[in-house]
């Protein structure tokens, strides 16, 4: 299992490219026993989630093996990538049916490999302390992170979301930032793309 990165609040983290997109949400307040033994808990509950981004992330590291054995054994990496669409496909289905986020997006966003900014019709707290999990499209990989509300503001009552929501990832698996990293450059040369082709 990759390791926790606990987030710095520093500049790197400001750092980090942000992008407007649409992801299924869940958001949810940790309590305040929950809150103290924050390291304990992410752990647990990010085993219920994390298998997809961290068979993922083990892929991306073997990369070069896996780049070699397709040119001198073009065969067995023919095969090696069946297994590998068939453990995704597997994992991909443990995530899905295990997980109560929807399969279709619920909210417009902006994110970042570092933070989260979302409206919502539930008042977080200046420095709470919630737990966030989100559905990335197209890959449907599910994001799970605990994360520090840095502003609470009332926003229009007639949008159905009465908050706007500013976070920062507090706690965040390697294979998950990766994923989040890897997703938000996609999205960025899919736009550029779009920008040449017109």
């Amino acid at each position: 299992m990759s390791s926790l990165m606990k987030q710095q609040k520093d500049s790197d983290q400001r750092e980090f490219f942000r992008i407007n997109d649409v992801v299924a949400l869940r958001a949810e307040l940790l309590n305040s026993e929950d809150a103290n033994q924050k390291d304990e808990l992410y752990e647990i509950r990010w085993r219920d989630t994390g298998f997809f981004s961290e068979a993922t992330y083990s892929r991306e590291e073997h990369r070069p093996e896996l780049t070699q054995i397709e040119n001198e054994f073009p065969e067995v990496a023919t095969y090696l990538a069946y297994l590998e669409d068939e453990i995704e496909k597997l994992s991909l289905g443990l995530t899905v049916n295990n997980d109560t986020l929807s399969n279709k997006p619920t909210h417009q966003v902006n994110l970042s490999a570092g933070g989260l900014r979302f409206m919502s019709d539930t008042e977080f707290k200046q420095e709470s302390s919630i737990e966030l999990a989100l559905r990335l499209f197209p890959s449907r990989i599910i994001i799970f992170v605990y994360a520090q509300v840095v502003r609470c503001q009332a926003a229009d009552i007639e949008t159905g979301n009465s908050w706007a929501i500013a976070t920062e990832f507090t706690h965040v698996h390697e294979a998950d930032q990766e994923a989040l990293i890897k997703h938000i450059h996609k999205w960025q040369m899919n736009r550029l793309r779009v920008k040449k082709a017109l």
